[in-house]
C-alpha cells in the first residue's frame, strides 16, 4: 500500500525515515530533487529543501531521471566514507562530513581529510599523488582541480587528469559521470558497481543476466576484476582457496586466472561477464547443484553417489563448494539421492524476510488462528506474494483470531479465544520432569482427567481431538527428521511461554517426535490390522493421526493435558442456504457446498481459488483457502468410508468419491493455505485434512491400509509430480499424492463481528454482505446507508483521539508532532507480526496529512520511534512505543512496547 503523496507527506517522510540526501554521490536521488526539475530543462537553477539547510544546484540527469543535483556539493568521488569522501551525508559534523558546503576555507570545506593543505588534502581515490588522484580541491586549475561536480567533461570534472588509463583516472570507463559509470571497481554498491561477487541474486548483485550492454552486464569496465579480489590471491597458486570482503559479505572462492592474473573467483555460475564480474548464469544457487539440484531440476551426481548403498531415509552427505551438506536419502526423478532440505544438520535454517508483505485481509470466525505469520514459496519463506503473483492467498496473508493465553498462576491456562481452561503441564506424576513415566493408557487418561482437582475445579476431562487441536501453533517446525538429542533448538506446535512440553523421551527408547497428546476421539473405524484406534495430536511433528490404542501386546501411552469449560468448543451448526453454500453459526464460516471436482498441487490450488474468485463463484469474489483449522473444524468424526460409507464430513456437503492406491473406493485428501514447516525452517510441504482414509504402505506399496483414520491432518509436498516422490514415506508408509482437492471457505458474518452488527448470512457484495444500512458498530459511528467504498460507505469524522479499529485493523493518530516539520495526522493498517521486537505488531503507514491541534503521539528523527501516551483499543487505553522499520518501503513501524 503506497502512501498517500502530498507537497508536504514527501517531507515527512524524509523526516521519518532518517534520510539525508547528497545527490553528487547518492545512486537514486530522493523526491524533492526529481520534483525540484519537474517542468525545467537540463542546467537549469533549481534547489530543493533537506532537514539541514536548503540545497541550490542546477539540473541534471541521474538515474536516467533530471533531478537537482547540488552545486555546494563536496568535491569528492562518492567512493570513500568520511573523512577521506566528500560524501556529504549531513550525519556529521564538519570538517569530518565532507559536505563541501562552500562555507568554510580548506580544510573545512569538505574538499580533503582536513590532514593536508591542497593539493594534497582531495577525496580521490587516495592511491595516487596530485595530480593524478582526481582530487579537484577547487584551488588549482585543471588539471589539478576540478570542479568535481559531473558537469564538465575530464579532465576539468574533478576525476583526474586524463593521463592514466581507467580505472586510475577516477572516473570508470571515462564515457559517463558518476554515478551511472559502471565501471565496477568496488567501490560503489550494486547494482551501478558491477561487483558481481555472486552473493546476491540479480539484478543487485551488478552480475547481469549476460543479455545487457555494459555497465548493467557487470562485466567491470575492460573486464577487470575488483583489486580484493586480486589481492585475496597474493602469494596463492592457482585452485588454492581464497576469499575476499565485499560491503555486503566475504566472498569464498579459489583462485583463478583472469585478464591474465590471479584473482579469487567467487563460488557460483560464470553468468555473461567473466569471473568474479560476471553474472551467475541461468540458474543461481541452490540450484546450481550446491544443495543437491541441478538447473533441470534433477539431483546432482554428488547426492546420488551419497545413497550409493543406501535405502530411503538413510542419513547421507555429499560435498560442495561451500563444504559438507547432510541429508536423508528420498527418491526424485525416480532416482534415490541425498535431499538436504530432509537435513539433520542442526546448522541448516532458513531466514524469513524481514517483512510479512501483501496482506489480504482477516479471516474472521470464532476460530483460533494458526500462528502463522510467513509467507512460503514452494521450499522457503519469502515476503508475502502480491495478487497475480505464485502462491498467492496462503495461510500469513489473512490474520484471524491471534491464539491468546491467560497463565492463571494456579497451573492452569485460559483460551481467551476457545474459552477453554487447560491444564499448564502434562507432569502428571509431579515429579518435575516431562518424560515417559507421564505418560497414560487411554483408559488411564480418562480417568486422571475426571479425578483431578486442580485450581478449585472438579469438572475437568479428557479433550476431544477439535479442543486438542485448537492449541495447535504451525510456527513449529516438524523434528521427524531431526537426528540429534538435544532438543533445546527444536521448536514445538505449541506455545511454550505458556504450556510445559516434553519431546519424546530418548532414555526411555522413545523417538524424540513420540510427544502425541491423548484425545477422547476414537475413529469409527479401525486403522492398520484392525487396531482399535484414537486420534491424537502430536505437537512435536504438528499432525492429527489415529494411533492404535495398543503395541505389542501393551497398552500405548500418550502425554495427557485436561481441559474444563465451553464443551460447546468444535460443535457444528449447519445451514443449507439452497444457492451452493453452507453456513456454520458456530465458526461465522460459509463454504462451498461442493469440493473442487479435480486435483492440483498447492500452487496451482491457491491461483484456482483467484480464478473462482474473478468469475464471482456462487455470487461471491471473496473466496480463500482455508486455513488448516478452519478445515478440521470441517471433520466430522462420527464418520468414516468404512463405517458410513462416506466421507468423514456433514451429508449436506459433497464429496468427490476417487479410488485409492489399493484399488478401493474412497474420498479425498484435502489442501489447507498452511505451510507444515520442517526442522530448519523449510516450507516444501503444505498441510492436508484426509475426509477419506489416510492411506500408507509399509511394505514400500505392495499392500495398502489406512493406517491413520479419516479426520487426520497430515502433509504433502507443494508442487511437482507424482513420479517425482516416493509413493509412501515415514515410518508407516503415508501415501504421497502431490495433487489433492480442495474446498473454498469465506467469512460468513453472521454474528455481528464483519461490521454490519446484523446477525443474518451474507447476501450482498458490499463487505458486510448485506442491503441493510450499517448500524454504528463498524467504526464510523452513524446509521446512514453505505455511499463510498471506504469499507463503510461513509466518510466519518476521524477521533480527536488515538484509536485502533478492530474492524478495519487500522491505528488513527490523528496528531502527531515531528518536530520542526509540525504536524500530521497518521493512519497506520496492521498487517502482520515482526518478531525482531516484542509484541512486534507490524503497521504499514497509508495516509500522512497535515493537521492542527494539541499533539496526540510525538514522533523522534533521531531514534526513529513514536512514542504514543494512550490508545483507545475497545475499552482498554494502552501506552505503546512505535519504532520504524529500516529502509522499508512502504514505510512500516512494529510496536515495540505496549502497557496498559
Amino acid at each position: 500500500m503506497k502512501l498517500r503523496y502530498t507537497p508536504l507527506s514527501a517531507a515527512i517522510m524524509l523526516a521519518l525515515s532518517g534520510t539525508i540526501y547528497s545527490p553528487v554521490f547518492a545512486q537514486t536521488p530522493p523526491q524533492q530533487a526529481i520534483d525540484a526539475c519537474n517542468g525545467l530543462s537540463n542546467g537549469s537553477s533549481c534547489s530543493f529543501q533537506t532537514p539541514n539547510s536548503t540545497v541550490n544546484g542546477s539540473c541534471g540527469t541521474v538515474e536516467n531521471q533530471l533531478a537537482c543535483m547540488p552545486s555546494n556539493g563536496g568535491t569528492g568521488d562518492g567512493t570513500q566514507q568520511p573523512p577521506n569522501g566528500g560524501t556529504g551525508d549531513g550525519t556529521q559534523q564538519p570538517p569530518n562530513d565532507g559536505t563541501g558546503d562552500g562555507t568554510q576555507q580548506p580544510p573545512n570545506d569538505g574538499t580533503g581529510d582536513g590532514t593536508q593543505q591542497p593539493p594534497n588534502g582531495g577525496t580521490g581515490d587516495g592511491t595516487q599523488q596530485p595530480p593524478n588522484d582526481g582530487t579537484g580541491d577547487g584551488t588549482q586549475q585543471p588539471p589539478n582541480g576540478g570542479t568535481g561536480d559531473g558537469t564538465q567533461p575530464p579532465p576539468n570534472d574533478g576525476t583526474g587528469d586524463g593521463t592514466q588509463p581507467p580505472p586510475n583516472d577516477g572516473t570508470g570507463d571515462g564515457t559517463q559521470p558518476p554515478p551511472n559509470d559502471g565501471t565496477g571497481d568496488g567501490t560503489q554498491q550494486p547494482p551501478n558497481g558491477g561487483t558481481g561477487d555472486g552473493t546476491q541474486q540479480p539484478p543487485n548483485d551488478g552480475t547481469g543476466d549476460g543479455t545487457q550492454q555494459p555497465p548493467n552486464d557487470g562485466t567491470n569496465s575492460e573486464n577487470q576484476p575488483p583489486q580484493d579480489a586480486i589481492d585475496a590471491c597474493n602469494n596463492l597458486n592457482s585452485g588454492n582457496n581464497c576469499s575476499f570482503q565485499t560491503p555486503d559479505s566475504t566472498v569464498s572462492g579459489s583462485c583463478g586466472t583472469v585478464e591474465n592474473q590471479l584473482v579469487c573467483m567467487p563460488d557460483g555460475g560464470t553468468g555473461g561477464g567473466t569471473p568474479p564480474d560476471g553474472g551467475t548464469g541461468g540458474e543461481t544457487p541452490p540450484d546450481d547443484g550446491t544443495n543437491g539440484g541441478t538447473s533441470d531440476g534433477t539431483p546432482a551426481q554428488p547426492t546420488i553417489d551419497a545413497c550409493d548403498g543406501l535405502s530411503q531415509d538413510s542419513s547421507c552427505t555429499f560435498t560442495t563448494p561451500d563444504g559438507d551438506k547432510s541429508g536423508i536419502c528420498t527418491v526424485s526423478d525416480t532416482q534415490l539421492s541425498c535431499d538436504p532440505n530432509a537435513s539433520s544438520d542442526e546448522s541448516s535454517t532458513y531466514t524469513p524476510p524481514d517483512d510479512i508483505g501483501v496482506i489480504i485481509g482477516n479471516t474472521g470466525g470464532t476460530l483460533p488462528d494458526t500462528g502463522q505469520t510467513y509467507c512460503y514459496d514452494a521450499n522457503e519463506p519469502v515476503s508475502c506474494p502480491a495478487p497475480d503473483a505464485a502462491f498467492y492467498g496462503q495461510d500469513a496473508q489473512y490474520q484471524g483470531n491471534a491464539m491468546s493465553y491467560t497463565n492463571n498462576g494456579d497451573s492452569t491456562i485460559t483460551d481467551n479465544v476457545t474459552g477453554l481452561m487447560w491444564q499448564k503441564s502434562p507432569d502428571t506424576d509431579g515429579d518435575g520432569d516431562i518424560n515417559a513415566d507421564d505418560k497414560l493408557s487411554y483408559t488411564d487418561a480418562m480417568t486422571y482427567c475426571d479425578n483431578l482437582a486442580l485450581a478449585g475445579y472438579s469438572d475437568w476431562q479428557l479433550p476431544d481431538i477439535k479442543q486438542a487441536y485448537s492449541l495447535i501453533d504451525f510456527n513449529g517446525e516438524d523434528s521427524s527428521r531431526y537426528s540429534g538429542t538435544d532438543t533445546s533448538g527444536l521448536i514445538p506446535f505449541i506455545d511454550t511461554d505458556y504450556f510445559d512440553f516434553g519431546y519424546g523421551d530418548t532414555n526411555a527408547g522413545e523417538r524424540i517426535i513420540d510427544a502425541q497428546y491423548a484425545s477422547v476421539t476414537q475413529y469409527v473405524s479401525t486403522t492398520m490390522n484392525g487396531d482399535q484406534t484414537m486420534f491424537g495430536v502430536n505437537f512435536a511433528d504438528g499432525r492429527i493421526k489415529g494411533y492404535g490404542m495398543s503395541l505389542h501386546g501393551q497398552d500405548k501411552t500418550f502425554y495427557v493435558s485436561c481441559v474444563r469449560g465451553n464443551s460447546n468448543y468444535g460443535q457444528n451448526s449447519f445451514t443449507d442456504n439452497s444457492d451452493g453454500t453452507i453456513t456454520d453459526s458456530t465458526t461465522d464460516l460459509m463454504w462451498s457446498q461442493d469440493d473442487s471436482e479435480s486435483v492440483r498441487d498447492w500452487e496451482q490450488t491457491l491461483a484456482w481459488v483467484e480464478q473462482q474468485n474473478a468469475t464471482n463463484y456462487l455470487g461471491y469474489s471473496n473466496w480463500r483457502l482455508p486455513n488448516v483449522k478452519e478445515l478440521q473444524s470441517l471433520i466430522d468424526y462420527t464418520r468414516s468410508p468404512d463405517t458410513t460409507s462416506s466421507a468423514a464430513i456433514d451429508p449436506l456437503f459433497n464429496a468427490t468419491a476417487i479410488t485409492n492406491e489399493d484399488g478401493a473406493s474412497d474420498y479425498p485428501y484435502y489442501w489447507s493455505s498452511t505451510t507444515h514447516i520442517s526442522y530448519g525452517g523449510a516450507g516444501a510441504n503444505a498441510a492436508y485434512l484426509s475426509f477419506g482414509r489416510a492411506i500408507g504402505s509399509i511394505d514400500s506399496g505392495s499392500t495398502w491400509l489406512d493406517v491413520h483414520g479419516a479426520g487426520t491432518q497430515r502433509s504433502d509436498p507443494k508442487t511437482g509430480n507424482a513420479t517425482d516422490y516416493p509413493a509412501s514415506h515415514g515410518p508407516q508408509g503415508d501415501a504421497q499424492r502431490v495433487y489433492n482437492y480442495a474446498r473454498l471457505v469465506r467469512d460468513a458474518g453472521i454474528s455481528g463481528t464483519d461490521g454490519d452488527g446484523t446477525t443474518q448470512p451474507d447476501t450482498g457484495t458490499d463487505g458486510d454482505g448485506t442491503t441493510q444500512p450499517y448500524t454504528g458498530t463498524d467504526g464510523d459511528g452513524t446509521t446512514q446507508p453505505d455511499t463510498g467504498t471506504d469499507g463503510d460507505g461513509t466518510t466519518p469524522t476521524q477521533p480527536d483521539n488515538n484509536t485502533y479499529n478492530e474492524v478495519t485493523s487500522e491505528l488513527h493518530l490523528p496528531v502527531t508532532d515531528v518536530g520542526a516539520f509540525g504536524l500530521f495526522k497518521v493512519t497506520l493498517k496492521l498487517i502482520g507480526v515482526d518478531n525482531s521486537y516484542n509484541p512486534g505488531y507490524l503497521f504499514e503507514v497509508t495516509e500522512i496529512i497535515p493537521a492542527t491541534g494539541t499533539p496526540s503521539a510525538t514522533y523522534s528523527i533521531q531514534a526513529g520511534t513514536v512514542s504514543i501516551p494512550s490508545i483507545t483499543v475497545g475499552s482498554t487505553v494502552y501506552a505503546a512505543e512505535m519504532t520504524l522499520i529500516p529502509n522499508s518501503e512502504p514505510m512500516r513501524f512494529a510496536i515495540s512496547a505496549l502497557s496498559e
